[in-house]
């Protein structure tokens, strides 16, 4: 039997997913965790084969350093990023830390079978879009290049920001000083060859 985590704040995704699930594997055993502290506990005393974790959660941007923590505790899981962020910031960077997935939200129902039912079947899945983007990003340059120059603490700053939290919100909300997040802000601004918060927005937008 098959044992798998969902990890996402809406109860109504983590029942839309069991009911995917179930159609593929009629007999997984399915956990639920609306935070990701509770999914780390859990996993603590809870062996799972899968865990489809969310990146987005209120207050909270998940960085690479959690699937790093996961795989650290449960070497063998297999873990897939299932988040409407855009996967052609997130995919690889996530990949990169140990992730063995990622599939959009956005995705269509067909879409969203296929991807689930080859994740399971393989214990990988990205899609050909995103396989093509990595390619084409390393023989071109372009524009998701500057974005990977961006450290998980700077990047969760930029969602932050494009969110359109203050300074003082940020450094509340990732337990910081604020002279630290205005270093971030600088760092990124640096790296991004951007001045204003607008340009900041227009990197995101065209990715």
């Amino acid at each position: 039997m098959k044992r798998i985590l969902l990890v996402d704040d809406h109860s109504i995704v983590r029942q839309g997913m069991k009911y995917v699930i179930k159609s593929i594997i009629a007999q997984a055993e399915i956990f639920n965790a609306d935070d990701v502290k509770s999914a780390i506990e859990l996993i603590k005393t809870s062996a799972v084969d899968f865990i489809f974790l969310d990146i987005s959660f209120p207050d909270q941007n998940i960085s690479t350093t959690t699937v790093e923590l996961m795989k650290h505790i449960l070497p063998n899981a297999k873990i897939t990023i299932f988040s409407a962020m855009d996967e052609e910031i997130y995919a690889s960077r996530f990949i990169k830390a140990g992730a063995d997935g990622f599939i959009n939200k956005l995705s269509s129902d067909e879409e969203l079978f296929f991807a689930l039912d080859y994740f399971f079947k393989n214990g990988r899945y990205i899609s050909e879009n995103i396989k093509s983007k990595i390619i084409d990003d390393y023989l071109n340059k372009k524009t998701s290049s500057q974005i990977s120059l961006l450290s998980d603490k700077e990047l969760e700053v930029s969602q932050f920001i494009i969110k359109g939290y203050s300074t003082s919100s940020i450094a509340k909300t990732m337990n910081l000083k604020k002279s630290t997040i205005s270093t971030y802000k600088k760092r990124i601004y640096e790296k991004l060859e951007i001045s204003n918060i607008a340009e900041l927005f227009e990197i995101f937008s065209i990715i």
